[in-house]
């Protein structure tokens, strides 16, 4: 048995030198042949821009820039494994192809008002419908503030907007109107025109978001502010519309879909399966960071914090398809990864074999429920469990110790996940303080803790199968085991496991309310991704939703747990 672990051990080794001397043949070629990226023709200037300040600041780094007809994109890209850049008007033509692809940059067009306007107040709590703002941006109509206050009705609404062709394109299609039948106070200079806004009482008007941003604090400029669009025409600003409150606000009420969709082009990267080498690699995660400085100049704006994270993280775990030819450095690894697993396996089995006296697990995972739809008869709830609102639960071994996880609930929800970020031996914990990130590929939610202790192990597990916590969230898939440190008294808060299933009859409400909102406020969603044919839920409801849907979910859902 030694000579034969031995014989594999020396084959291995055989196999990374191999690994090795391939890695350096490949990373001489690409040093001889330069990088190229593709772009549409209209990001070229932005294209052009990235690649020469990157360059600049990496001098073995040369990239050439090649022009490809939006039309020809997906056969471009699935064919080849350029990074390419794509604007929001032609991303369609990647519909049903097999690639990656991340937001990069956003073109957003906004409403604003002068802030002396008498209306503001009564605006900020009805908010304006595009069918107002129809009238008042439409030629012919030649509308007075009448609509907000009978005393408006002697003074007129002076429309403005921006002489650049994508933000009348925009409004066009917000109002659901041809460009010809736009009437505005014009000018050759938008920036002129926002000094004219700012010292118009009654003026009102559309441009893009970098026009009114002041350079000296990163704010909206002196004498406007962003005007609040009421989008279910409902006569008030409810709490999905909410978000004009500041710039911060407003940033991440566009990420997260509250924002016309009309008023917003994203920019994005994308490429065939995965990136295919450091450089690439590295210039993504450069234009996700210093690269956003460059976005203001072409009229294009940043990304937030949390996005720019969240494009990062799925960087870092890209979807890798069938079809992405694999190069001889990967075959390599492949064949390397299935022999150590055959060595894993080995091991694993010989240790089992002679171990039967190995403890079985106290906890058993109860049969799964009808894994096609969501509701209460689809989760479990093992009897002798406590659990907790922030939808985790911990059980008290025989030593004393308590091992804690997720609920069912919670992984129903979300589906699989690909990665998570977990606390080590030894660190201490509080009860509602943040436990661990669960990953899928790049969305990412924050759980806290159901208990205050010390964590004296973690299910290592987890590290190569995150999934176990889908699969057997009550036994395999368990978190950490904790020696708690006020045991008696916290499990008064917690319930066990009928309370709990009855407390989730409201988090289902709540649920319902959630996903009703995000299909009548967020871009691209639809009863499809949320029902089941017969207006049932559907089983890992947020799965196919996007990175900020589960931003939403986590505010909604599982901060309202955690220490303030």
């Amino acid at each position: 048995m030694k000579k034969l672990i031995l014989f594999i051990v020396s084959a291995m080794i055989l196999l990374l030198a191999s690994i090795e001397t391939t890695a350096t043949e490949s990373e001489s070629a690409n040093r001889e042949n330069p990088a190229t990226v593709l772009c549409t023709p209209d990001l070229y200037e932005l294209t052009k821009l990235w690649v020469n300040n990157y360059a600049g600041i990496n001098n073995t780094t040369e990239i050439n820039i090649q022009i490809v007809n939006p039309e020809e994109l997906g056969v471009e890209i699935e064919n080849k494994q350029n990074l390419t850049f794509i604007s929001d008007a032609h991303i369609g033509t990647l519909k049903d192809k097999s690639v990656w692809k991340v937001v990069v940059g956003r073109d957003v067009v906004v409403a604003v008002i002068n802030t002396n306007n008498p209306y503001l107040e009564k605006i900020r709590e009805t908010g304006m419908t595009s069918s107002v703002l129809a009238e008042i941006f439409t030629e012919g109509k030649n509308p007075n503030w009448g609509f907000i206050d009978a005393n408006g009705l002697g003074n007129p609404v002076n429309p403005y907007l921006s002489n650049e062709n994508t933000v009348k394109e925009s409004l066009a299609e917000f109002l659901a109107t041809n460009q010809e039948n736009i009437t505005c106070i014009a000018s050759e200079s938008s920036k002129d025109l926002v000094s004219a806004l700012q010292n118009d009482t009654y003026g009102i008007g559309f441009f893009k978001l970098t026009d009114i941003i002041n350079p000296a604090d990163g704010g909206i400029l002196p004498g406007i502010t962003l005007l609040p669009i009421d989008r279910n025409n409902s006569g008030a600003m409810e709490y999905f519309e909410d978000i004009y409150a500041d710039l911060n606000d407003f940033t991440r009420g566009v990420w997260i879909g509250k924002y016309p969709k009309s008023l917003v082009g994203m920019l994005y990267a994308a490429g065939n399966g995965v990136l295919v080498n450091d450089e690439q690699a590295g210039f993504v995660k450069w234009i996700l960071t210093d690269g956003q400085m460059m976005l203001e100049s072409m009229g294009v704006s940043e990304l937030g914090v949390s996005e720019k994270q969240s494009a990062l993280a799925k960087l870092d775990n890209p979807v890798v398809y069938p079809e992405t030819p694999v190069n001889g450095y990967a075959t390599t690894t492949i064949i390397f990864l299935i022999l150590f697993g055959v060595i894993i396996a080995g091991i694993v089995i010989s240790l089992v074999i002679g171990n039967n006296r190995s403890k079985r697990e106290i906890m058993k995972s109860p049969e799964p429920g009808n894994s096609a739809v969501l509701n209460q008869n689809s989760l479990t709830f093992p009897n002798g469990m406590f659990f907790d609102r922030s939808h985790t639960w911990a059980f008290m071994e025989t030593d004393g110790y308590v091992k804690v996880g997720i609920d069912d609930f919670l992984q129903h929800v979300t589906g699989n996940f690909t990665r998570v970020k977990m606390k080590a031996p030894g660190e201490t914990i509080k009860k509602n303080e943040p436990l661990l990130s669960l990953i899928q590929d790049g969305k990412q939610l924050n759980v806290y803790s159901p208990i205050s202790g010390t964590i004296t192990s973690v299910n290592k597990l987890l590290e190569g199968e995150p999934s176990l916590i889908n699969k057997s969230p009550y036994a395999e898939g368990w978190l950490y085991m904790i020696e708690p440190a006020n045991w008696l008294r916290e499990i008064q808060f917690l319930k066990m496991a009928e309370s709990h299933k009855e407390w989730l009859k409201a988090e289902f409400i709540k649920l319902k309310e959630f996903l009703s909102s995000i299909v009548n406020t967020t871009p691209g969603a639809s009863l499809q991704l949320v029902m089941q044919d017969g207006g049932v839920l559907k089983d890992h409801v947020l799965e196919d939703m996007s990175p900020e849907v589960w931003e939403d979910f986590q505010k909604r859902f599982l901060d309202s747990c955690g220490v303030s």
